[in-house]
């Protein structure tokens, strides 16, 4: 996307994630349209710094369909253009499945120091 968010290059698997079509690409995308509200001030100030140079890592952000569904995702990283910020290009990846591992580690831990502190107790 350019500076001010436009799209201005979408390859097949994005659309896939994002349920627009070519048509709704060639009327005109804004790629910050496309991260939920509550990430969306975060993921334009995160793209300032990164167009001056910051190195932020996979940054994470709740995406936003076409219809309205959100997953999880990290993505973008400047496109430099002899030198200067022109943009951001994002690699899109679904981390939906990781996410879930996560709580389910979590979970895990959870009911293991209980059982630990029950053991503890005697009991």
């Amino acid at each position: 996307m350019d500076r001010e968010g436009k799209l201005t290059f979408v390859n097949s698997s994005a659309f896939g994630f994002f349920r627009y079509t070519e048509e709704d690409f060639r009327a005109g995308l804004n790629g910050f349209n496309m991260i939920a509200p509550e990430d969306r001030a975060r993921a334009f100030a995160n793209s300032i710094r990164i167009m001056k140079g910051e190195r932020l890592g996979h940054t994470q952000y709740t995406a936003l369909r076409k219809d309205g569904t959100t997953f999880p995702c990290c993505f973008i990283q400047a496109r430099f253009i002899g030198g200067t910020a022109a943009g951001l290009r994002g690699f899109i990846i679904d981390i939906t499945e990781q996410k879930r591992l996560e709580e389910s580690l979590r979970e895990n831990k959870e009911k293991y120091e209980r059982l630990v502190q029950l053991d503890a107790l005697g009991g």
